[in-house]
């Protein structure tokens, strides 16, 4: 009746896509639901920690995007969702710019922006560096590896993207080294980081042992072989597990180890071993002759 507002939410939106994209996935979702609104708010899930990189690149394209987007369209509200609690200083940089372009500085892009955040708050010795890291962590053509780590299904070419960056951040680190609320900013990039260089990968592990398991049940692999695949997967969860609680306990703000146990290490890599574990333990799935 043309009286009520629509609210819009892409919840595990992809950032190398914005709305006003071609090839954005929900384009037809997003433009059949503004139509039937005269009034309506797009909700952007710019810093779900769930669904982004836990090292937060900036989404340079994607925010400019969307607020082209949203002005052109004439969309009368925009909500940015943080979540979780744990991560508030991680995403303050596309939380910033998300908030203030669409109805305060509609026609300045975000890679302005990006600059004047990294001067200020790395410190004018570190910003250039600094700077330099963001618009290149959050570039479209690098966002898969950081997306793709921060699952745990990081290939060698992911990690290899992700490694070269760490290092040209490096040198921030040597130029903030005299200020010591800017040196611990520095530090908080480096961690997120560091930690999701250890990440990455581990999900290969789960992998390995899916696939020694159906090796054993084809009677090509042994059940050694399996619980051997598994306790080095285990072991390596509980390395990471051990690394996001140090992360949480000196850079507090970065990580939330509690819910990264839960909602990843838990979910994705625990429970898969677990099942395995079980159907290795049923005397119903052991091939016979097999010890």
């Amino acid at each position: 009746n043309g009286k009520w507002r629509g609210l819009y939410a892409h919840w595990g939106r992809h950032h190398r896509q914005a709305y006003g994209d071609a090839d954005y996935a929900k384009k037809a979702n997003l433009e059949a639901w503004t139509a039937l609104f005269p009034r309506y708010t797009v909700c952007s899930y710019y810093a779900a920690a769930s669904h982004q990189p836990f090292n937060s690149p900036p989404f340079l394209h994607a925010i400019a995007g969307d607020t082209k987007y949203l002005v052109e369209r004439g969309a009368s509200g925009h909500l940015t969702l943080q979540y979780p609690h744990g991560y508030w200083w991680n995403f303050s940089f596309n939380l910033a710019a998300a908030a203030q372009h669409a109805y305060y500085y509609p026609a300045r892009g975000p890679q302005e922006q990006l600059q004047d955040y990294a001067n200020s708050y790395f410190g004018p010795a570190a910003g250039a560096v600094v700077a330099d890291y963001l618009a290149r962590l959050g570039g479209n053509e690098r966002l898969e590896a950081s997306y793709r780590a921060s699952r745990g299904d990081a290939e060698a070419e992911h990690m290899t993207r992700l490694r070269k960056l760490h290092n040209r951040l490096r040198p921030a680190v040597k130029r903030a080294a005299g200020e010591p609320v800017y040196a611990y900013r520095v530090s908080k990039l480096t961690g997120t980081m560091e930690f999701l260089l250890h990440l990455g990968p581990i999900r290969a592990k789960v992998h390995a042992v899916e696939a020694a398991a159906k090796e054993y049940e084809a009677g090509t692999a042994t059940r050694a072989e399996v619980e051997g695949a598994i306790a080095e997967a285990r072991a390596d969860i509980v390395e990471i597990q051990a690394h996001a609680d140090r992360l949480e306990a000196t850079l507090p703000g970065v990580m939330d180890a509690n819910w990264l146990k839960g909602w990843t290490l838990n979910r994705t890599c625990a429970e898969p071993l677990n099942r395995i574990e079980k159907q290795l333990n049923s005397a119903a799935t052991q091939p016979a002759g097999k010890e």
